[in-house]
């Protein structure tokens, strides 16, 4: 039996925890999901011939640009070692203490503008 309560996590967790079922998530929705922490990233996916470096975070604010700085570093750092361009994947449980419907923006405008080479979204969407 298929338990979606589970997924619930993805709303109101942070750390190995909220790691954790999205990376199940992603391999539910079809991911192959390389859960190492060769780097210090959050693993990574891959989807035919591409490869996106993940960076997962969650917390009682929104995504800060210094989660978009570690992830860009992450990146750097498979570049330079595999001589290859993964794509960059931010993952963030926004406001992760408050329901879903009352929380705020959680990509505020210093974080989208340093995101431009970067993908970025909230586990929220995910969980939809």
């Amino acid at each position: 039996m298929f338990d979606l309560t589970r997924y619930n996590k993805l709303l109101f967790e942070k750390g190995d925890e909220l790691r954790d079922i999205v990376w199940d998530t992603l391999e539910e929705i079809g991911f192959t999901v390389n859960r190492y922490d060769e780097h210090k990233e959050d693993g990574s996916i891959q989807e035919g011939g591409e490869i996106a470096i993940l960076e997962i975070k969650g917390g009682k604010h929104s995504a800060a640009t210094e989660d978009v700085r570690e992830l860009f570093n992450h990146v750097e750092r498979y570049i330079n070692e595999k001589k290859r361009e993964p794509i960059g994947i931010l993952i963030v449980n926004h406001y992760c203490e408050e329901e879903p419907v009352d929380r705020r923006e959680p990509f505020p405008s210093d974080v989208r503008t340093f995101v431009k080479i970067l993908y970025v979204f909230s586990s929220y969407k995910l969980f939809q």
